[in-house]
Formats: C-alpha cells, structure tokens, sequence
C-alpha cells in the first residue's frame, strides 16, 4: 500500500491555482517533540485509508520551527503549531485541524475539502480505490508463484506447464493493465467538477 509520509514534500508554493488542492502538514524537529511526532506519523501518517486519501492531494510538510517572523505561511496561518493539517486551495486555506488529528478526523477535513473544490465523493472513490488495490496486490502475489514454480521446476518444467504458466502470466499482465486503467482514471479529480457541471444544467 505504501507510506502516505514519503508522499511529503518541502513547500515551495502554496497558490496552486489550478489541479490538486494542497495537504499541508506542520511538525516539528524540536527534540523535545521528535517522539510525539514520530509516534503519530506511524499511528497515522502510515494507516492505509490516509495512504489513499493522500493522492489526491498535493502533499507538502512545513518544519514550524523554520516558521519565523515574516515567513510567508503566517499570512494564512497565524499561529502555526506541530501535527497539524490545513487543506489549501488557490492560495486560500479551506480548512484546518486540532493538534493530532485521528485518521477520521483528518479524512473527514480531506473529504469536504474534495468535495468543495471538485465535487469528489471522497468516501466512495477511497472505498473503489481499495478494491483496485486489493486486486493488483493479488495480482503481485500470484506472480511470485509462478516465478518460483518455474525456479523450482527448472528444466524440468515441460512445455505444456511453461504454455500454461505463459498464458496466465498473459492474463495476470492483462488484468493488471485494465486495473491501473481503472486507477487513472478513479483518481482524475476533473471528472468530478464536469459531473457536477453537467448536474448544475440539467
């Protein structure tokens, strides 16, 4: 599934004015909050339905303790504080949360925040999402099989097992394919906002 937290990055802009809207994440290197930050980036940060919810954001992180007078986030934050989360939009903050926000709590500032900007049924897409991945990830499974049925096997593996293994490796790939297709397109955010256009005029 992956770890949400290497999805991360340095701010280098927050007026993205157009696609994704922005995730931004405050911690700290303070040593006397490396502990709380590591504890709840692990219990949180790393939880697989935030893991999804992070891809439809752009992800970036800002250090408070780089935060100093005349810093430009304090012109939209005004008192910036360790493990918290603020959804941005346009150069506008849309949303924010406590200090140490739970996995459903910030999925919930996630989900209005998708829905403001591009009409996005965040719940629903997650849950499409996590059978997509349940599925490539049998996909990955199966694969290993064959690669150590054929290891095993060797040359003794005779032409009609090596036809057989060939042709599911073919569907596996196919499948495979079809599946990230799904993906793509589940995770265009702009299909979202024409939906919901083409609703506004009926």
């Amino acid at each position: 599934m992956g770890d949400s937290r290497q999805a991360f990055k340095d701010l280098t802009d927050m007026d993205n004015e157009n696609g994704k809207p922005i995730l931004l994440y405050l911690t700290s290197t303070d040593e006397k909050m490396e502990r709380k930050v590591e504890n709840y980036e692990n219990s949180v940060l790393a939880n697989e339905k935030f893991c999804i919810t992070a891809k439809f954001f752009d992800c970036y992180q800002v250090d408070v303790t780089d935060i100093e007078e005349g810093h430009p986030i304090l012109t939209m934050i005004k008192r910036p504080k360790p493990l918290t989360f603020f959804t941005i939009h346009k150069g506008k903050v849309l949303y924010g949360t406590k200090q140490k926000p739970s996995v459903s709590n910030l999925f919930s500032t996630c989900s209005k925040t998708l829905k403001k900007t591009h009409n996005a049924p965040l719940d629903k897409i997650v849950k499409q999402e996590s059978k997509i991945l349940d599925e490539l990830d049998k996909i990955i499974v199966e694969k290993k099989k064959i690669d150590e049925k054929r290891l095993k096997a060797g040359r003794k593996l005779s032409k009609r097992e090596d036809e057989s293994l060939r042709k599911r490796e073919q569907e596996l790939f196919d499948q495979e394919a079809q599946l990230k297709e799904e993906e793509e397109k589940l995770l265009e955010l702009e299909q979202y906002v024409i939906k919901s256009k083409k609703t506004a005029k009926t």
